[in-house]
């Protein structure tokens, strides 16, 4: 699967329950704990199959899941999500209204 297929299909899946991208996110958190994964081969087999029946329980499509090369994809579609949501949050601004000075607006201060 291609990277602009997996991420379409994560857009798709966190509009529509971002429950499940938020279960998705911590069962790679969890699983890799702040390891950063440059290769499928860095996933091991143990590691593969604890994410494929978490995935299971959770109810994500197994889809996401057929390889390591595909979770390594989808591991990476997630990583590149949270930086975008990250760098695109929302800061309140104070307003720039000024606050009024006694009586008259402090003309006669």
């Amino acid at each position: 699967m291609e990277q602009r297929e997996l991420m379409e299909q994560i857009n798709r899946l966190t509009t529509d329950n971002p429950a499940k991208f938020i279960r998705i996110r911590d069962a790679f958190d969890e699983m890799f704990e702040g390891r950063n994964i440059n290769s499928a081969n860095a996933i091991s087999d143990r590691e593969y199959e604890r994410l494929r029946s978490r995935f299971r329980d959770d109810d994500i499509p197994l889809s996401l899941c057929t390889s390591r090369e595909t979770v390594y994809q989808l591991y990476k579609a997630v990583n590149q999500r949270r930086t975008r949501d990250r760098g695109s949050a929302y800061s309140p601004k104070k307003s720039s209204k000024s606050k009024k000075k006694g009586l008259f607006g402090g003309l006669f201060s």
